[in-house]
């Protein structure tokens, strides 16, 4: 039993941690933090989250998220990059967000990042 806890606490860190990728991605690339925001929470609700809390200013981000089964986690990210004003990967980013969105099958920290790993 306590081995499927860490599993699912491990699945759990590697969700936040792809959101805060994802949240990193969108700032260096100029998206705006409301858009930030908006962009990682809809994502943590579609990947099981009851509540989220989410922080954005332009050099840092701060996650905390209560999964359904009762696990809650919190993780920050600092921005070391520069904004820059990168359209068409804001573009390519917002598509990957909206057309792929989890269904069960494909809800996991793997389908996530792949979803970044060509922006």
């Amino acid at each position: 039993m306590e081995q499927q806890s860490q599993c699912g606490m491990e699945r759990h860190d590697r969700i936040l941690h792809e959101l805060l990728d994802i949240g990193e991605t969108l700032l260096a690339s100029g998206a705006e933090i409301n858009r930030v925001e908006d962009t990682i929470t809809r994502l943590s609700s579609a990947y099981g989250a009851e509540e989220i809390n989410i922080f954005v200013i332009t050099s840092d981000i701060v996650l905390t998220v209560l999964f359904r089964d009762g696990v809650e986690l919190t993780q920050t990210r600092r921005i070391h990059r520069a904004a820059s004003s990168d359209f068409a990967k804001l573009e390519r980013t917002r598509w990957r967000c909206t057309s792929a969105a989890p269904s069960a099958a494909a809800a996991s920290p793997c389908f996530l990042a792949a979803i970044f790993t060509t922006a």
